[in-house]
């Protein structure tokens, strides 16, 4: 075998391992995750369950914690954390059946915008508020 070919099979046993490595990292993460919601899920304290899966939401960085929380302006934080985390789509913020991510999503995209036509796509009447009060800071 020549130096190449040698060189050649190294390199490719060396990638197989760091995808296997890295592969093996995910599901480690996934874990975590699907422990730390666990965890969430079993406190009965509304108010600490609530801060609880706010906290995961970071960590997990999906919409469908934000809908456990009970809390509206934990709720809200929840969505704005995600949103701004995944960097979402904006355009995308009508398409969601969850009122409270319509919502949400709107008062980031109008406040990151400094526009207040976002304000008046939220139909709470608190987070509609905020929008156009938190807009002029």
């Amino acid at each position: 075998m020549s130096n190449n070919n040698r060189t050649k099979l190294l390199f490719l046993i060396m990638a197989v391992i760091l995808v296997l490595f890295l592969t093996s990292c995910q599901t480690a993460e996934e874990k975590e995750a699907s422990d730390l919601l666990s965890r969430c899920k079993a406190i009965n304290d509304e108010s600490e369950r609530d801060s609880c899966y706010l906290a995961a939401s970071s960590k997990v960085l999906d919409l469908s914690v934000c809908e456990k929380i009970i809390q509206e302006r934990h709720r809200g934080t929840c969505y704005g954390g995600i949103i701004f985390k995944n960097q979402l789509d904006y355009s995308k913020c009508d398409d969601s059946s969850s009122q409270d991510f319509i919502d949400n999503c709107n008062k980031v995209l109008a406040i990151s915008t400094g526009n207040i036509e976002y304000c008046a796509k939220i139909q709470s009447e608190s987070l509609n508020d905020y929008c156009k009060t938190a807009r002029a800071y």
